[in-house]
């Protein structure tokens, strides 16, 4: 290889190389910000244990209360989705009705009225309410 091809290669492949470490870097930025806007990290946010089928159970968060009031679904994983009509919810806590243990927070995305968290529920009795207005409540029954 003669020194002119050297003095032309070579600049090349540095700017091939930085341009694939910035499209690199910005890739794992854009993973961590949808990762953030998801909720992941969140302590308050229900975790999924297993992934497969699923029941969805939707709630509907309105100012002067929840619909449905309440829910049945059967045991197992369970999908919570929220939609927030009111617009200034802070999200939809899920408690254990006898023992009044938080199970976690169904939190809507930043920017938009709706959102949802998976959790694998045993059966039993559980009430969910408004964060915003711990007024507003209904009823989730999980059978076996």
């Amino acid at each position: 290889m003669s020194a002119k091809q050297k003095k032309v290669i070579l600049p090349v492949l540095i700017v091939v190389g930085l341009s694939l470490g910035a499209f690199a870097f910005a890739s794992g930025r854009k993973a961590a910000r949808r990762n953030a806007e998801s909720g992941a990290g969140n302590p308050l946010q229900m975790r999924s244990v297993a992934l497969g089928p699923a029941q969805m159970v939707r709630f509907t968060l309105y100012d002067a209360g929840i619909f449905p009031r309440e829910a049945r679904v059967s045991a197992g994983q369970v999908v919570i989705y929220l939609e927030d009509v009111s617009g200034n919810s802070a999200g939809l806590v899920v408690i254990e009705s006898t023992s009044r243990l938080t199970l976690g927070q169904v939190i809507r995305s930043q920017g938009q009225g709706r959102g949802s968290s998976r959790l694998a529920m045993v059966p039993g009795s559980y009430e969910v309410f408004d964060a915003s207005r711990p007024g507003n409540r209904a009823r989730l029954i999980v059978e076996p």
